[in-house]
């Protein structure tokens, strides 16, 4: 990740679009913990 900010645009990183990125992948995990949350233990057999 810290290669991929080196070569990227800095000034794309300064008016706020990195932080919308990172905040859109947070709201993926998110949404991914909250559905295995959801699902219910397997019962023992």
């Amino acid at each position: 990740m810290a290669d991929a900010l080196l070569d990227a645009d800095a000034q794309a990183y300064r008016n706020g679009e990195f932080f919308h990125f990172v905040g859109e992948h947070m709201h993926d995990w998110l949404d991914a913990l909250a559905a295995l949350e959801r699902v219910p233990a397997a019962a023992d057999d």
